[in-house]
Parts: C-alpha cells; structure tokens; sequence
C-alpha cells in the first residue's frame, strides 16, 4: 500500500499528496525540473515516514539519513 502518490500538476510543476496520522492531506510541492526518479525516492521516503508514525524506532537508517 503506498501511502504517499505524486502528481503532476497542469504547469509542470510535481507534488507529494500523502495521508497524514490526523486524516488530513498535506501536500509538498517538489517544482518542475526535478526528474520523476528523484521525485519517486522522495515519494518513497515520506511514505516510509508515515507508516512509521508513532514508532520511530522503526524508520529505516535510509530514510534518517535522508532526512
């Protein structure tokens, strides 16, 4: 189950809609040049981040590195 997507707004631009602990969808924007696989690894990443919530001793060494 992913728990974040991105999309690819009408000028280009590239966002991250995920679902938040509290039920709300925040959104990050990531702008136009950044390329689709740096956008995924960030997908990727804050997805880990929430299906870690409440849990931190389980979020990846990959993902605080990133951070």
């Amino acid at each position: 189950m992913i728990m974040a997507s991105i999309t690819n707004d009408p000028n280009g631009r590239k966002r991250i809609t995920f679902e938040a602990p509290n039920g709300t969808r925040p959104t990050i924007r990531l702008g136009k040049d950044v390329p689709m696989s740096l956008a995924e690894t960030y997908r990727d990443n804050v997805g880990k981040l929430v299906a870690c919530h409440g849990h931190p001793e389980a979020v990846p060494e990959t993902v605080l590195r990133w951070l």
